[in-house]
């Protein structure tokens, strides 16, 4: 039986920044100096923002003096701490265990006595039984004491998608470009576009504007052909 409540910390941490994934860098190696571990990483778009996440483990001895060199990295937006009290779960599972250990040493003296191949048999199903039951409680036991002592903690860092507004204000460069030089490089101008299109939806790039594009360009390069030919 424990001496002291069974507590699982889980944090939640939410920062806004014009970094990204610099700020997630360096909240992943701060919390790796107080002995994390980084169980979780991943990045996405949402609309016009790019949002990092991070599942972090660490020494729960440790959590507050991570969670303080954290606040000196960036200040969190939105901080929350929750305590599971896993003292009964644990309890419970250690007086299953024991009856369970009871039992199989019961059953392991039945099948020593020996007897009929039936009642053998019979033994030997329920010892197989009851040995998987008691492997069971052990590994819930680790799993529990494991999320007592490391807590768990969740990051979310939103940040602008500014990578892709500047392409967007580049591409849209371009195709002013193209138009008024009518451009040799049409065909460049219009695959990017299309790739763009696609990939960033969330930032309304249409790909019917690349379309559009080539055929100006076409016609415009057409009309100066048509009006050299005719001078000459």
């Amino acid at each position: 039986m424990p001496s002291t409540s069974m507590l699982a910390r889980t944090v939640t941490l939410e920062f806004e920044s014009t970094t990204g994934a610099s700020l997630t860098d360096r909240i992943a190696s701060t919390l790796r100096a107080h002995g994390g571990v980084v169980v979780g990483r991943s990045v996405r778009r949402e609309g016009a923002s790019s949002i990092g996440e991070l599942e972090v483990r660490v020494p729960d001895a440790r959590l507050d003096a991570a969670l303080g060199a954290l606040r000196g990295v960036a200040p969190p937006t939105r901080e929350e701490q929750v305590a599971e009290d896993l003292t009964n779960e644990f309890i419970d599972s250690e007086a299953r265990l024991r009856t369970g250990t009871l039992l199989e040493t019961r059953l392991l003296a039945l099948a020593e006595r020996g007897g009929t191949v039936k009642d053998l048999g019979e033994v030997e199903a329920q010892l197989a039984r009851v040995r998987t039951a008691n492997e069971a409680l052990v590994v819930r036991q680790r799993v529990l004491e494991n999320r007592v002592r490391f807590a768990t903690v969740h990051v979310r860092v939103t940040a602008p998608f500014l990578a892709a507004r500047r392409l967007e204000s580049t591409l849209r460069w371009r195709v002013e470009h193209a138009l008024s030089e009518g451009s040799d490089n049409a065909k460049s101008v219009l695959a990017t576009l299309v790739y763009v299109g696609v990939t960033t939806a969330p930032l309304h790039v249409p790909v019917l504007m690349a379309l559009g594009v080539w055929v100006a360009v076409r016609r415009r390069r057409r009309r100066q052909i048509a009006r050299t030919t005719a001078a000459a």
